[in-house]
């Protein structure tokens, strides 16, 4: 078990443990998109904020502009996280 609290699959793809280059770099893909969502996810939460305490009409709609580009982002954030999962569990079943 990692410090995060998640099993480890290891050895769901090698018998010495050893993972693929391919997977380690599906993984590392997979983490850094990860922390991407995140940022996003508090960049998102920032602009509903400023929707709706906004000061004046300009700072809304600014926020409304910035709230619609950052799903614009996530959607393709999203649809990438979704094809490197994809992609891990493909290599998982080839090893079994």
């Amino acid at each position: 078990m990692s410090s995060s609290g998640k099993l480890e699959h290891n050895s769901d793809f090698s018998l010495d443990g050893t993972l693929p280059s391919d997977v380690v770099r599906l993984r590392e893909e997979l983490a850094d998109l990860s922390d991407r969502h995140g940022k996003l996810d508090a960049m998102l939460r920032d602009a509903a904020l400023r929707q709706r305490f906004g000061a004046d009409p300009e700072s809304i709609a600014k926020a409304k502009d910035d709230e619609r580009n950052h799903l614009l982002v996530l959607d393709r954030l999203m649809t990438r996280m979704r094809a490197v999962e994809a992609k891990l569990l493909i290599r998982r079943r080839q090893y079994h």
